[in-house]
């Protein structure tokens, strides 16, 4: 008797946010008989957890590989749950059943378009040269309950979210440092249980970071950018199947925030006199805040 174990994608355990146009497909061979051998494995591929619609297989493949084993073939899309299993032929040809049900979510891929506008604080409210941190929000209301809800979130700088009133994530200095210029991280987050039906908002902290703060042995400063801004896509699918999506756009609106300087060598200072409480709260009243601009990058 023998069975398939241990589903991981990517090293995880039903990840979301991958990023690999190729994810690599790894589990383990489980059996109560001592010199079990694996010598062909079948990897089926579904974007339905019952199968009944396979979306892709690889057929019987001759191979003792079940370490990263790459998904080359198969056609991927941005922001798309698929579902897998896997079963093996041991040395003897007998054939597993199916390992339980594992699946990762594809987050932004590569070169995929995004719905999100890059906004940032006008340049009347934080010129460039402004060591102040802005804060930005936005309000919105759903009119149904939630089946699930993905954030897709990137940064020119540093940037942390909330959701009604709530930190989105458990990471620190996203998106990370990178080559600006040609590659910017994105992360995903599963906010299904923090969306309420009618009222929210979401609300989001900008920082300098690698991306405008100051580095290097002569504290220069702006190396790759001089203004912070946001961009941002809330996937919505409500239970009757219909989807929403909430974007970064001209609907947001801007302040400057209690952080009136942020350096990642040079610490920070908060003027608490400045904080705009629960100003991520769906009853927060934001009168006295401004517009975003959009920014081309």
């Amino acid at each position: 008797m023998f069975k398939v174990t241990e589903l991981r994608c990517e090293y995880q355990h039903n990840p979301i946010g991958i990023g690999e146009r190729c994810p690599r497909i790894s589990w383990r061979l489980d059996s109560d008989e001592r010199a079990v051998s694996q010598t062909a494995y079948e990897i089926e591929v579904s974007n339905l957890p019952n199968f009944s619609e396979p979306y892709w297989t690889s057929g019987k493949v001759a191979s003792s590989q079940s370490v990263h084993v790459e998904l080359k073939e198969l056609d991927k899309k941005s922001c798309k749950r698929y579902n897998y299993r896997v079963r093996l032929w041991n040395q003897d040809g007998e054939l597993s059943e199916w390992s339980d049900i594992a699946y990762w979510e594809t987050g932004k891929l590569e070169g995929e378009q995004w719905a999100g506008k890059w906004i940032s604080a006008p340049l009347s409210l934080l010129p460039t040269d402004s060591p102040h941190l802005p804060l930005l929000r936005k309000s919105f209301r759903l009119n149904s309950s939630v089946r699930q809800a993905r954030i897709y979130a990137t940064a020119l700088g540093l940037y942390e979210l909330e959701l009604n009133g709530q930190r989105v994530g458990d990471r620190y200095f996203t998106p990370g440092w990178t080559s600006y210029e040609h590659t910017i991280q994105t992360q995903t987050y599963d906010v299904t249980d923090m969306l309420r039906t009618e009222q929210n908002a979401i609300g989001a902290w900008l920082g300098n970071g690698w991306y405008k703060g100051q580095l290097g042995w002569q504290e220069k400063g702006a190396i790759y950018g001089d203004r912070l801004a946001l961009l941002l896509e809330l996937h919505i699918t409500y239970t009757d199947g219909s989807e929403e999506l909430i974007t970064t756009d001209s609907s947001w609106q801007s302040a400057k925030g209690p952080i009136v300087m942020s350096e990642i060598y040079h610490g920070e200072t908060y003027d608490a006199r400045l904080e705009f409480e629960d100003f991520s709260t769906p009853d927060y009243m934001s009168r006295d805040w401004h517009g975003v601009e959009s920014l081309e990058h």
